[in-house]
């Protein structure tokens, strides 16, 4: 007797099959399915948590970063308006030893010329207060590489400016030839001193550029001549 189809063929009836689980489901106990969906409430509610916390520390870190931003700005305005004070000072003395350098009738005891010369003492404590803060962490990387630049010249401005004038000026100078090695001294520390000034307030526009877009400051703050003026 041949062997149909239907006989070699194992698996139920889809009909069977459907009324199998709608079975099973029927005999799910009630406190299962009530648990499992408060888990998946529960789960639901700590990811909503986890993500409204990430939200506001987010905009905590904004802010810290904003507010950073702003001190950096009022502290380079405040050293960029002690240069611009300073600066026609030192240029015009700059000249005026030049000129006293050049002319042997004219050279006369250094310290009484610049006894008048002080150094500009510039803040740093926004600097200080972001890396207190972590501010740096939320803060573009051009920035920071910019800030970073700016008082790293900063510090080798003040570095300049203390410690090579003490020993400028810890010898007398008795004799005309004395005098005038120290003139030229002088002269030296002058131009040094004046083209540093210069490099850093070129670096404190460009930072102030960065940070502050919509602050106007003029640019021809840079050149000697408007300086001086």
């Amino acid at each position: 007797m041949p062997i149909t189809s239907t006989e070699l063929d194992p698996s139920p009836p889809a009909t069977e099959t459907g009324t199998a689980m709608r079975s099973r489901l029927a005999t799910t106990p009630e406190w299962l399915l009530r648990v499992s969906i408060e888990s998946l409430l529960i789960v639901l509610s700590i990811l909503l948590a986890l993500a409204v916390d990430e939200w506001r520390e987010g905009r905590s870190n904004e802010a810290l970063a904003r507010q950073s931003l702003q001190i950096f700005a009022q502290e380079i305005e405040q050293n960029l308006a002690m240069m611009n004070d300073a600066v026609p000072y030192h240029m015009g003395l700059q000249q005026v030893v030049a000129e006293m350098a050049a002319d042997a009738d004219r050279v006369v005891d250094v310290q009484s010329i610049l006894e008048g010369l002080q150094p500009i003492i510039l803040q740093n404590t926004a600097w200080e207060t972001a890396l207190a803060t972590g501010a740096f962490r939320h803060m573009d990387v051009n920035t920071v590489s910019k800030l970073s630049r700016m008082y790293s010249m900063q510090q080798r401005f003040r570095d300049q400016t203390t410690v090579g004038r003490p020993e400028l000026f810890a010898t007398d100078a008795p004799t005309d030839a004395q005098q005038l090695e120290q003139m030229e001294q002088a002269l030296r520390y002058l131009t040094e001193v004046v083209r540093a000034e210069q490099d850093l307030r070129a670096v404190y526009l460009l930072a102030l550029e960065e940070i502050d877009p919509l602050a106007e400051f003029r640019e021809e703050s840079l050149a000697p001549d408007s300086a001086g003026s």
